[in-house]
């Protein structure tokens, strides 16, 4: 009947072979804990099937004790064998909540390394503000023009107002993602459409 546990067991082990890479994309880490929770799932099955083998086995020696015809049994040999299988059933609980303790310890980690890493890579992804990563920038824009360093004071508005220029132009051709990006002592090319104006 130990067989029976051991195999059990046996079958415990390949949820234990979860590796503990860290994915760098979102997507993969929510895969990665779905994967998690159904190997909870599989092994909340495999402890309810110990337990109804275990029952079984408490079953069996009942039905020992009592005997076949239904008296109770006094033979030193058969309260012999009943002391054994006690003996065996309580180790094999035992190893059995040791080795299910210690897998759920392990997923538990696992699924919150896998939770943080999940956070840290959200928190490092691009966002969308206009900033240089998301800013793409056009050719379309005057090709003759006038070069021009940047005054305290100044601002795109204010040159391209000046410059007979516009903001958009202004960006574009000098790669420029945010109007804060514009310092004092800076050297712009500012496109005109009609390079006679002042």
């Amino acid at each position: 009947m130990r067989g029976i546990f051991v195999v059990t067991l046996l079958a415990l082990l390949p949820i234990t072979g979860l590796q503990a890479q860290t994915p760098s994309r979102p997507n993969d880490q929510l895969v990665r804990l779905a994967s998690m929770e159904q190997d909870m799932q599989i092994l909340r099955k495999q402890v309810s099937q110990l337990q109804l083998e275990i029952e079984n086995l408490r079953r069996e020696n009942e039905a020992i004790k009592t005997g076949a015809n239904g008296t109770p049994a006094d033979s030193a040999q058969i309260s012999a064998l009943r002391a054994q299988m006690l003996a065996e059933d309580s180790r094999n609980r035992q190893e059995i909540v040791e080795s299910v303790s210690k897998q759920i310890e392990r997923l538990a980690t696992q699924t919150q390394t896998a939770i943080q890493a999940l956070a840290k890579s959200i928190d490092g992804a691009p966002k969308s503000n206009g900033t240089a990563a998301t800013t793409q920038f056009s050719e379309n824009y005057p090709k003759e023009g006038i070069a021009y360093t940047v005054q305290k004071g100044d601002t795109l508005s204010s040159i391209a107002r000046k410059l007979g220029s516009t903001i958009k132009d202004i960006q574009n051709a000098n790669k420029i993602a945010s109007p804060k990006d514009l310092r004092e002592g800076q050297n712009l090319f500012i496109p005109q459409a009609n390079p006679s104006n002042p």
